[in-house]
């Protein structure tokens, strides 16, 4: 017995040794990755972010980098939203050009639709994308421009055309479509565009600053 002893104890802090090293090859493999794929995949990221703000603000109206000119502002109660609004500011020669803004809506079939507004220094808009939802397929993933054309309804429009008491979908009264079988999802986002361009005309240059 008094043989066995130190043998097993042997035995045990060899494999403790090989497991510890493993654990350090290990880390350390997973750490070199990480430092090798870190910037690529923040590279990648930002250049999927620049192309997305580019569907709703079309590169040649600015000339300032959108993603470091861009603040959080504290929705009003009128937006129905808890949660902060991005807002992207684009500039050309240094003066106002437009903005984009990003806001999250409950008002959806199902909650948390992420919404892009852009929208130039008059208050027009240049593009609303749907940028993350929930809804049902075949009904309220209309919304999607790869399902349907019915975003680019928004492009053009501002809050005197048409009218603000016609930002809902025809069947509340509005000057816009719905789709067969779902009402919710396109009265949602309209409604959302709407008070978006509600909180551009409140604030005005205020946004810029």
């Amino acid at each position: 017995m008094t043989d066995e002893t130190p043998s097993l104890s042997r035995q045990m802090f060899q494999t403790a040794l090989k497991l510890s090293a493993f654990v350090v090859i290990a880390v350390t493999l997973l750490t070199a990755v990480w430092l090798l794929t870190a910037g690529p995949i923040k590279k990648a990221e930002k250049q999927a972010l620049i192309k997305t703000l580019q569907q709703v603000m079309p590169a040649d109206h600015y000339d300032n980098d959108l993603l470091t000119d861009t603040f959080t502002y504290t929705p009003p109660d009128h937006m129905n939203t808890d949660q902060p609004l991005t807002v992207y500011r684009a500039r050309k020669n240094n003066e106002p050009a437009g903005l984009v803004i990003k806001t999250v809506t409950q008002r959806a079939y199902n909650p948390n639709m992420h919404i892009l507004i852009g929208v130039d220094v008059n208050g027009q808009i240049l593009g609303v994308r749907v940028i993350k939802h929930a809804e049902t397929p075949g009904l309220g993933d209309k919304i999607d421009p790869e399902k349907s054309d019915w975003i680019t309804e928004f492009n053009g429009k501002h809050l005197g055309a048409p009218p603000i008491d016609q930002w809902t979908v025809k069947k509340h009264g509005g000057a816009f479509d719905q789709f067969t079988g779902a009402t919710i999802t396109p009265k949602a986002v309209v409604e959302t565009v709407r008070d978006v361009l509600k909180l551009i005309k409140s604030q005005g240059d205020a946004l810029y600053e």
